[in-house]
């Protein structure tokens, strides 16, 4: 994908998000489904990327090169990222499981704080 095209889809995804939350009910921030998270946990893991990325996305360009070194593929449209994703999340269920035990769960109060920051 091109740089437009990525910042194309993301305004439409978090457009697409921010009417989402305004359509759930209060009692979903807080409480989830069975071993999954709530959406105030997806809306703080949204918020913690977002700050990395944007982090990173200010470094220059030879520091991420020299970190992260070149691409040795072809670049992924939107599904493929989402597919190699979900596969993963299937591959590394047990980690996730683990991992997410220990995820706290926003309370009410954060909600316009944490919405503020996307």
């Amino acid at each position: 994908m091109r740089k437009d095209q990525i910042n194309q889809l993301i305004e439409e995804k978090h457009l697409d998000l921010f009417n989402w939350i305004e359509k759930q009910p209060a009692e979903k921030w807080i409480e989830g489904p069975k071993e999954k998270w709530t959406t105030g946990q997806q809306i703080v893991h949204l918020v913690d990327s977002i700050k990395k990325l944007n982090q990173a996305m200010s470094l220059p360009k030879f520091l991420l090169k020299l970190k992260f070194g070149k691409s040795n593929r072809e670049t992924r449209n939107y599904d493929q990222i989402i597919k190699k994703y979900q596969d993963k999340l299937v591959k590394y269920k047990e980690e996730a499981k683990q991992f997410n035990a220990h995820i706290t769960k926003p309370s009410l109060k954060e909600k316009t704080k944490l919405l503020a920051k996307l």
